[in-house]
């Protein structure tokens, strides 16, 4: 009770501020603070900014040891009204009910000290799905986006000549299919659908009023006076750091921070807003030095995450330095393009002293799994088409988990490599396969009852079942997946995890086959790496996975104690078939846009990709190279897919225009930035090149398109590296139509403009920007027409382009 009377006259004497964004001067420090200062970590509490907590639709669990290494020992002292705490069991705290605001604050007592972690209210509703049968099936299955793609999910029966089943969804768009038996298929009665991804198509529906227009806010003014406006009332609640500092209702709240951030080198202002009647804003987050407001990205450290742009290369199929290692297989049963071709670390470092990576633009490498992979071909690829085994080229049979493959390099390589990509502010991070290992693996021979089982009870192999066995299934049969419900498995794998951060400078971790590993694994990596690495070392890491699924379940692995980010694969696919799919609106990638907005945050870091090496190049999806329904995996062994004509070129620069101005880590996929052709997997992993006038496909007009769009990638990536408006800046959507898409990035008086026309003609558009500042000085960079008058923007897109408009510093 006293805790509560404490909290309310808190609040009231900080509702009397009137906005004012202030808070006396703490004693203690908070560890977010002392990270950045370079302080000592005795007591390591609450690393980085706390993640959001969004409530379910009855209960909601929360694991406090996401946000605290020792959760079992923080205290929950305020819960939102609204909410009633029902367990409390070490750390792992339950609450029931719905707050009375949409969005609150629950507070955290660790260590003398109290932290205020934000809360959203759950904006689920009952969505009712029906199918009315078009002739009658045995047993009829429904998955999708709205059940994790789970058959079991949602059982289908008959009644009333209708399968129809009630759920509670957010407002969005969602996929499905049916299944019976082996046969998956669309609803025969839904005429609307959208590309699987793999040769295919989902039905889809639509959730709720997709029109809605939410409060927006934002940041005006400069470091020296500097304010957050709403284009509408609203209830703003501030936090400085992991502190709630002030809330208050209006249009306006006033840019002051607290006298404690003049001390620190590095902390934030981080604004909620929301109203009654429209809903939840987008959230601002101002990153402070000494207190002010970083205006320049030359402040920002080479580990800023949100600074991040990424570039995915295959070790084996980008740079061959070291003739002296390349060993294939030789096995006639593999064919060349399944085998070793050469790449190496001394080819990657090579291009890195070059200044290949500087003069591109990106300060981010991914690099594919570096360790020691088998020595023989495994699988096979048995069809009508090709016959086939595999080498580990790719990096992702291990049979280490410690060891580098010989045929990649060495110790002392690697070592190099890194040194000299911090030597020029460049990451490296490094994909870790943790799910499966080789039958060769030593921990197999150790440890044989550490695999998942390959039979299931009905007899069937285990094989593939990704979403049905989920946590048990195996990729192939030489590499069985590891049981993660042992705790020494857990052990042992997060120890070998660590390793390579205490061995090598290593910036970070890509994750192979996130969903397929339980929670547990990922905590525990996570809270060793804050232990014996991030509090000891003050050292910045980014892990991403890879999870394909529904939003909820891919948001599931990101917090402060699991994952920083996961691959944005349900963006992609929206934005490579809004682009690339006359049938396609522009309307579709929108909404894409706004769902990414609401379950990752307004300032996520999650990766946009542009391809990777699981998917068709974007290039040959835009240039028409494969038929409705082809089977890209044929085409990729049949024949080599070239470049078909210049709108493949044009498509892509949309794709990169996209994903280097919307919010996220952009990351490139090698060849992508001048316009690779390719189908499936191999064609999408041919060797790289670097030489394009003299490079393997001498037709003139490819080689023109392809030196304009690496110079349009280059000059994206300079504006990207260049303007906080794409590091910090919050995010509007100004319009959408079938084939044009324009929104805006706003950081204090820094505006960029971001048009895109997937269409074939010239589109006049016309659009009212928000009165928050001038607009005079905006300049085009991609020399598309544009008139501005006031806040009334007019627009003149040629077909298939796009245009930045940003401001005009000189």
């Amino acid at each position: 009770m006293r805790d509560q009377i404490v909290y309310i006259m808190r609040k009231i004497i900080l509702s009397i501020l009137l906005g004012v964004i202030v808070i006396a001067c703490k004693a203690n420090k908070t560890q977010l603070e002392r990270e950045h200062a370079g302080e000592s970590k005795e007591n390591p509490v609450l690393q980085d900014l706390a993640s959001l907590i969004q409530l379910g639709t009855e209960e909601t669990t929360v694991n406090l040891s996401d946000y605290f290494i020792e959760g079992s020992k923080a205290k929950i002292i305020r819960l939102p009204e609204g909410l009633k705490l029902i367990k409390n069991d070490s750390g792992i705290i339950t609450f029931s009910g719905k707050m009375n605001n949409s969005i609150d604050y629950v507070s955290v007592e660790f260590d003398q000290q109290h932290y205020d972690i934000p809360v959203r209210n759950t904006s689920r509703i009952p969505y009712t799905f029906s199918f009315t049968p078009d002739k009658k099936y045995k047993k009829l299955q429904v998955k999708g986006s709205f059940n994790g793609w789970d058959v079991n999910a949602n059982p289908l029966v008959l009644k009333d000549g209708k399968y129809q089943f009630t759920v509670m969804l957010n407002p969005g768009n969602y996929q499905y299919c049916f299944v019976e038996g082996d046969k998956e298929f669309i609803d025969p009665t839904n005429p609307k659908k959208v590309s699987n991804g793999v040769g295919g198509y989902n039905s889809t529906f639509s959730v709720g009023d997709l029109d809605a227009i939410k409060p927006f806010i934002t940041t005006v003014g400069n470091q020296k006076k500097w304010k957050i406006i709403a284009d509408q009332e609203v209830n703003f609640l501030a936090f400085y750091n992991n502190q709630f500092i002030s809330l208050s209702k209006g249009k306006e709240l006033q840019g002051k921070v607290p006298q404690e951030a003049e001390e620190a080198t590095r902390s934030f202002i981080r604004v909620y807003a929301y109203n009654n009647k429209s809903g939840v804003a987008n959230d601002i987050l101002i990153p402070l030095h000494k207190g002010i407001p970083i205006e320049k990205v030359d402040e920002l450290p080479r580990t800023d995450k949100r600074k991040y742009i990424m570039y995915s290369l295959m070790i084996d199929r980008f740079k061959d330095a070291d003739p002296s290692n390349n060993f294939q297989v030789g096995e006639p049963e593999v064919k060349p393009e399944a085998d070793f071709q050469g790449g190496d670390l001394k080819g990657i470092t090579e291009k890195v002293k070059e200044g290949f990576f500087t003069n591109l633009g990106v300060n981010t490498i991914w690099l594919s799994p570096v360790v020691q992979n088998p020595d023989e071909g495994y699988g096979l690829l048995d069809t009508d088409y090709i016959k086939t085994k595999f080498s580990g080229y790719h990096g992702y049979w291990p049979v280490s988990s410690s060891k580098i493959d010989p045929r990649f390099g060495t110790e002392e390589d690697f070592k190099e490599l890194i040194e000299e990509a911090h030597k020029r502010n460049i990451n490296i991070l490094v994909d870790y396969v943790a799910n499966h290992v080789h039958l060769n693996h030593p921990v197999l021979k150790e440890h044989p009852d550490w695999i998942t089982k390959a039979k299931l009870p009905d007899g069937t192999d285990n094989i593939r079942k990704f979403d049905a066995q989920r946590f048990t299934t195996w990729f192939d049969k030489h590499i069985p997946s590891l049981d993660f419900s042992k705790p020494e498995v857990v052990d042992q794998m997060t120890d070998s995890a660590v390793y390579w951060f205490k061995n090598y400078e290593i910036d970070g971790f890509r994750h192979d086959a996130t969903k397929h590993i339980q929670n547990e694994f990922w905590r525990t990596l996570t809270k060793k790496l804050k232990e014996q690495v991030i509090l000891p070392e003050n050292r910045s890491i980014y892990q991403i996975g890879e999870t394909y699924g529904s939003h909820e379940m891919v948001n599931s692995y990101v917090n402060n104690g699991m994952l920083d980010a996961q691959f944005e694969f349900s963006l992609y696919h929206h934005l490579s078939n809004s682009v690339t799919n006359p049938k396609i609106s522009m309307k579709d990638l929108k909404i894409a846009l706004e769902e990414n907005l609401f379950y990752y945050g307004s300032h996520n870091i999650m990766g946009t990709i542009s391809g990777n090496h699981d998917k068709i190049r974007i290039t040959s999806m835009g240039d028409g190279s494969f038929a409705d329904g082809e089977d890209t995996h044929k085409t990729a062994w049949i024949k080599k897919t070239l470049n078909k004509n210049p709108l493949g070129f044009k498509k892509t620069g949309i794709v990169m225009a996209f994903n280097l101005t919307a919010p996220g880590v952009p990351v490139i996929y090698q060849g992508d930035e001048f316009g690779m052709p390719g189908a499936d997997d191999p064609d999408n992993r041919r060797m790289m090149e670097f030489d394009i006038a003299n490079g393997s496909d001498q037709r003139p007009w490819v080689i023109s398109e392809r030196k304009e769009l690496l110079e349009k990638t280059k000059k994206l990536t300079h504006l990207r590296e260049n303007n906080m408006a794409l590091i910090y800046g919050d995010t509007k959507i100004l319009y959408a139509d079938q084939n044009v898409l324009v929104f805006m990035r706003h950081y204090m008086d820094n505006t960029v403009i971001t048009a895109l026309n997937a269409g074939e003609s010239t589109e006049k558009v016309s659009i009212t920007l928000p009165q928050t500042k001038s607009y005079r000085k905006l300049k085009t960079n991609f020399g598309q027409g544009f008139k501005i008058n006031e806040n009334q923007l007019e627009l003149i897109l040629k077909g298939n382009s796009f245009e930045i408009l940003t401001d005009n510093k000189k």
